[in-house]
């Protein structure tokens, strides 16, 4: 799946470099027929989803609409439970964005569960998926829709 380099030396070299912050796993250019595309890949697999809206459970495990994407009105938050979580706050539209704690991606299983979805995600919307530190383009790795994944040398 990786192109012939370590994934987890290249994920320790990333968090320990950019220390603190979480890790976006995100697909940018993306429209409201990506986002019906991602959200039913994460239906379709059974991923424990937790929908929230100000802070109030809207939904366990339920099929997640659009309507909540860029929603202004309010503070929505997908968590999706992989083993490390992920959450989707919906911020906007032209950018699917997952952020993880990478505290809770302690080991190379753990990362694999991330790396799995991403390539899931990255097959369901037909585009790439780049995992990078918070609020930085450069990407740790990106996952390609055929599977494949690259890390930047």
């Amino acid at each position: 799946m990786f192109n012939g380099l370590d994934p987890w030396r290249a994920w320790q070299d990333a968090v320990t470099f950019f220390r603190g912050g979480l890790v976006d796993v995100w697909i940018g250019e993306a429209d409201l027929e990506d986002w019906h595309k991602a959200l039913e890949f994460l239906h379709r697999h059974d991923y424990e989803t937790r929908l929230t809206y100000d802070g109030q459970l809207v939904s366990v495990n339920e099929p997640i609409s659009t309507e909540w994407i860029a929603n202004k009105e309010g503070s929505t938050l997908l968590a999706v439970n992989l083993g490390p979580m992920l959450h989707c706050h919906f911020f906007e539209e032209h950018r699917i964005e997952f952020d993880a704690d990478p505290r809770e991606i302690q080991n190379l299983p753990d990362l694999r569960l991330v790396v799995d979805f991403a390539a899931g995600l990255s097959h369901a919307v037909g585009k790439p998926v780049q995992v990078s530190p918070e609020g930085i383009e450069t990407p740790i790795f990106i996952v390609e829709p055929s599977g494949r994944c690259v890390i930047p040398q």
